[in-house]
């Protein structure tokens, strides 16, 4: 759900089209996502600073990545799915 003059940025599936958005009161954009080390380093530093909190949805051990997978599956998880490796 957006607001009026929203923004929708796709990074998976079908570009948005942007007349249709337009016609919505939104704004739309397509971004190419590529690994880049510096930038995930930026991201972890920011994160251990808590100046960006990732939403979890829920932290499951190894042992239960099926559980994770179907959850997945519903489309209804709001947040990461993370699975646990470890302590």
């Amino acid at each position: 759900m957006l607001r009026q003059g929203g923004l929708l940025v796709a990074i998976v599936g079908p570009r948005p089209d942007p007349d249709d958005a337009e016609r919505r009161g939104l704004r739309c954009a397509f971004v190419l996502v590529r690994r880049n080390a510096e930038q995930l380093a930026e991201i972890a530093r920011l994160i251990d600073e808590g100046k960006v909190r990732p939403r979890l949805a829920k932290v499951f051990p190894l042992a239960d990545a099926a559980e994770a997978y179907r959850l997945s599956e519903t489309g209804h998880a709001r947040g990461k799915i993370v699975l646990s490796v470890g302590e």
